[in-house]
Formats: structure tokens, C-alpha cells, sequence
């Protein structure tokens, strides 16, 4: 579960940005701390607040947290491929009803630096299905995972 990002910082004391700060040797992008983060990284910063934070302290919590955590391919999705997911599903391209490639990157993934990787990523996490001709659609069979990533 998520926690957002200010509510996170005030358990802690702490101003937003410092938050972030001291959350950013810990995190490999900056979309897994922004603007919620996973609830056990608060304890774990309150235990490494308790002492002075040093640059060794806060890599010891880092190696620790690498070593506790598996690595989840969903959490490698950017911002404009959660919300190409969200259009897609206010749109209900489910199944059979198909979008063009060319609308796909147009329409709603304007902003990717690279439409084409994100339309590729997207089908090897099977969250889009490639039917014939270029046209693509959400998979039905990943609506639970899908409605989780745009939850969060």
C-alpha cells in the first residue's frame, strides 16, 4: 500500500523536499517516490532518523532495502504509460475493441519520449494485446493489474 508523499514527510518531521532528498539514494527513479511512496520505507527512514543521516547510513538502508525487495517489472511503467492505460480504459478499448498505432502515439502517448518502447513494454507486461494490422487494446485478462497500476 501507498502512502502520499506529504503524509510521509510530516510523520517524519521533515519538509517535503527534504523527504524526497533523503529518499533519493534509496529509490532508482523518481516516480517510485513520487507522490506516494510504499508505506515500509517510513519506519525504516524513522529508524535511520534516529541517528545522524550520513551518506554510509543511508547506503546500509539502501543495500538492505535492495536486498528485501524483488523487483517488480510494473513499477518500470513512466507516467505517460500509466495514464495511456487510464485513457485507454475511460475509452473501454478492452478485447476486440481496437485502437490504431498511429492514434496510440498521437492521442495518448503524446508525451513519451519514445511511443514506440512504451507500446512495446506494455505489450511484453501483457497490459496491451497487438491485434492484426497495428491496432492494439488493453488485456481483459489483466483488468485487476491494470486497475492497480492506475489506482496507485
Amino acid at each position: 500500500m501507498k502512502t502520499p508523499l506529504a503524509e510521509a514527510a510530516k510523520k517524519l518531521n521533515l519538509h517535503p523536499l527534504q523527504f524526497v532528498m533523503v529518499l533519493a539514494p534509496l529509490s532508482s527513479s523518481f516516480t517510485e517516490v513520487w507522490p506516494s511512496i510504499e508505506e515500509g520505507l517510513v519506519p525504516t527512514l524513522q529508524q535511520l532518523m534516529q541517528g545522524p543521516i550520513t551518506g554510509s547510513a543511508i547506503q546500509e538502508i539502501a543495500e538492505k532495502l535492495d536486498a528485501s525487495r524483488t523487483k517488480n517489472p510494473l513499477m518500470d511503467l513512466d507516467v505517460m504509460e500509466v495514464q495511456c492505460l487510464q485513457k485507454l480504459k475511460r475509452k473501454n478499448f478492452w478485447g476486440k475493441r481496437v485502437i490504431s498505432e498511429d492514434a496510440l502515439r498521437k492521442n495518448y502517448l503524446r508525451g513519451a519520449k519514445d511511443a514506440g518502447a512504451s507500446i512495446d513494454k506494455m505489450i511484453k507486461l501483457e497490459l496491451l494485446l497487438q491485434h492484426k494490422h497495428h491496432t492494439y487494446a488493453l488485456n481483459p485478462h489483466a483488468e485487476a493489474t491494470i486497475e492497480g497500476i492506475i489506482s496507485d
